[in-house]
């Protein structure tokens, strides 16, 4: 009913097996603060693998477990890296660079950039090297407006993907702030 306080309940117990959510939070009121304990508890291997795994997709081009958000059906190519980058997350206090510098430091991304082809981007992957990627479209606006030194005329930014919104419900994220070294467009 409206108005009506639900209890929240954490849908996954087999993550989190066997743990008292008291031993993980320090207010025991806060739902909030009970749901990131239990995202992040370290018996919650999912979370931490899921993070690893799309670093590792963001600087190598193909993630450890393709495609990177199908976790059901999918097995881990190398699940011992898996693993261990998965460690190395936790035991660092989900330090997010310092995973990243692990994986910019190995022989794997310091390698050649290679172009795969089909057959090979079908076939497991053995990670050649970081995949060659098109820039994104953000990527190539910031770099274009690097290069040229001059602002963009842009309209207001508003989320409206089908463009079916009325102007009155389109949520107005307002115009583009540009800054270019000390001055802002």
């Amino acid at each position: 009913k409206p108005g009506q306080a639900i209890e929240p309940k954490w849908p996954f117990p087999q993550f989190v097996a066997g743990q008292q959510l008291d031993q993980l939070v320090q207010n025991g009121q806060d739902s909030r603060e009970q749901l990131a304990a239990l995202i992040t508890s370290p018996h919650n291997h999912r979370f931490a693998q899921v993070i690893v795994n799309r670093l590792w997709h963001r600087y190598l081009g193909r993630g450890l477990v393709e495609p990177v958000d199908d976790w059901e059906n999918s097995q881990p190519s190398h699940p011992e890296l898996l693993a261990w980058l998965e460690r190395e997350l936790v035991l660092h206090a989900y330090d997010l660079k310092h995973v990243a510098r692990q994986i910019l430091n190995s022989h794997v991304y310091q390698r050649q950039v290679f172009l795969p082809t089909a057959d090979e981007l079908a076939q497991v992957a053995w990670f050649r090297g970081p995949v060659r990627r098109r820039l994104t479209a953000e990527q190539v606006v910031d770099s274009l407006l690097i290069a040229s030194g001059k602002a963009m005329n842009v309209e207001e930014i508003n989320i409206d993907v089908d463009g079916g919104r009325a102007a009155s419900t389109s949520i107005n994220l307002g115009y583009e702030l540009i800054i270019l070294s000390d001055r802002a467009l």
